[in-house]
């Protein structure tokens, strides 16, 4: 305000902004946290979580309220004993307000969600075993966390088997992959016995279409790919493929089966890989996206307009071009997350 400015002037200035304020409640009522900075161009959030790239934001919103939240998404933090479950913003898809979720983590790795049951497993690689948490359907909470199965060699990926109950879990430090017997009644991890070896640090596991598996192996640059004998808990034929990758950490695959994603944590880059109608081999793997940090892992929001990619100390929110398959617009949040590497969503977006 200029200083030239008359007392009266300011008198009735603050008599009007006063009379202003004390008629808008609604504006009043709302928590400070939960509002964006429309000044700074960046969520406010309680624990700093904030775009960092300076790619444009959305600003027309004023307010961070349970309309605009789509859902939540869950990193592992594998260099503490946490997880954070972060607001996932209608619209953008972009990260709101971060808190750490569930308990009894030690160095987490790989997060499943198994939406149906409203449960959760969590890769242990710092005591070797699986938490088994139940989610919260009102806040999204991981719950009542207990832990599940034994025998593991620094857990990194978990998934489950939707057509037989087995649960396979990929181990970097004894190169090898488990199978769980998964009980229909509460999803706790059973009878667990090492399958397949001779990985290279198999960082994490994933289904494909057709029955095949695919397995990162971060300390060869490959991926295995497998057929699933899915009654009998099997993987067969298992060779390798990919190029050009450089530590792989994650492989995803779209819901059509036609592209891979694969992290690559040495070059800070994503590869986007065609994949064979044939035979699930991956062709012309490239670059897509870009501003990753040591990424780890990658997963779909649900219509699949969206990746998340967790990054060392961030997670990238891109935009998916559905007929391609190409990475854009990625922007990157902070969120207190210390070493993040497994991400999965739980949003209708």
């Amino acid at each position: 305000m200029k200083k030239f400015l008359i007392p009266a002037i300011i008198v009735l200035l603050i008599v009007g902004a006063y009379y202003l304020t004390s008629s808008s409640p609604a504006t009043l009522s709302m928590p400070q946290d939960d509002r964006l900075n429309l000044s700074s161009n960046m969520f406010n959030m309680q624990d700093g979580t904030t775009p960092t790239t300076k790619n444009k934001q959305n600003t027309s919103s004023v307010a961070i309220n349970a309309s605009n939240i789509a859902g939540y998404a869950y990193i592992s933090n594998s260099d503490s004993t946490t997880v954070s479950q972060c607001q996932i913003l209608q619209g953008s898809g972009a990260l709101g307000n971060c808190v750490t979720t569930g308990n009894g983590f030690i160095a987490p790795n790989g997060i499943n969600l198994i939406l149906s049951q409203n449960i959760a497993y969590v890769a242990n690689g710092g005591s070797n075993n699986i938490s088994l948490c139940t989610i919260n359907t009102q806040t999204g909470a991981f719950e009542n966390c207990k832990l599940t199965g034994s025998g593991f060699a620094n857990p990194s990926g978990v998934i489950i088997d939707n057509i037989a109950n087995y649960a396979y879990i990929s181990n970097q430090d004894s190169n090898s992959v488990s199978r769980c017997l998964v009980s229909s009644n509460d999803g706790s991890l059973s009878d667990c016995q090492q399958i397949l070896d001779d990985l290279s640090a198999p960082a994490d596991i994933n289904f494909g279409s057709n029955s095949v598996v695919y397995i990162a192996n971060s300390n060869n640059d490959s991926i295995t790919i497998c057929k699933v004998r899915h009654k009998l808990g099997k993987f067969t034929d298992c060779q390798t493929t990919g190029n050009s990758l450089s530590s792989p950490q994650s492989v995803t695959v779209d819901s059509n089966g036609l592209f891979a994603y694969i992290t690559n944590q040495i070059a800070n880059s994503v590869s986007l890989c065609t994949i064979s109608p044939i035979n699930g081999l991956f062709e012309n793997c490239t670059p897509t996206g870009n501003g990753f940090n040591a990424p780890s892992d990658f997963t779909f929001s649900a219509s699949h307009k969206f990746a998340y990619i967790s990054n060392a100390n961030s997670v990238s929110v891109c935009q998916v071009n559905q007929q391609n398959g190409t990475l854009s617009n990625c922007n990157n949040y902070n969120g207190n997350f210390n070493h993040s590497t497994g991400i999965r969503i739980n949003a209708n977006i």
